[in-house]
């Protein structure tokens, strides 16, 4: 079993995103990025946290990448305009928490519970700067739709020996 998060996310997202053929053919790294996250069009912020974890993990798409996802998961299904933008939000954050649903079961740390708290949403931002001793990681996924990205932070005075393991 994997014991990097990031390794762990990555394998789970990969699956997620290639039970569609136009999506088969992504392209991902893992890096240690500096502390400032650029974010995409459109991004969904989750905290995991447990007794032995606390992070938070940001999925910031471009636009055009979360429109094809939305495409694929509603498989043709009408929908007006108000209701797609509605599906679009709806789509980044149900891929979060599918995604790292799964990641829980291999970061279970001893069984012990682990919570996500509800995706917050944000659009047409910019960037996100992590406090000083934060630790980052970023998977980059690049597909023909666009870009999604996957940070993980570790908060500032979060010392934890086994999540340091985990994210370094």
């Amino acid at each position: 079993m994997k014991e990097d998060i990031a390794e762990i996310i990555q394998e789970y997202a990969l699956s997620h995103f290639k039970r569609f053929s136009e999506l088969s053919t992504m392209q991902t790294t893992i890096s240690a990025k500096e502390k400032k996250i650029k974010l995409h069009d459109l991004s969904a912020v989750i905290s995991m946290g447990s007794s032995k974890i606390n992070i938070i993990i940001v999925f910031s798409a471009d636009k055009t990448f979360v429109d094809k996802l939305t495409q694929l998961e509603t498989n043709g299904i009408e929908l007006d305009k108000d209701e797609y933008y509605e599906m679009l939000h709806a789509t980044l954050a149900e891929t979060a928490n599918i995604i790292l649903g799964h990641t829980t079961r291999d970061v279970g740390l001893n069984k012990s519970p682990i919570s996500l708290s509800p995706p917050m949403l944000i659009e047409s931002s910019n960037s996100m700067t992590c406090a000083k001793k934060a630790s980052l990681k970023s998977i980059i996924f690049i597909s023909q739709y666009g870009n999604i990205e996957i940070h993980i932070v570790k908060p500032t005075g979060n010392h934890n020996p086994i999540l340091e393991e985990c994210i370094s």
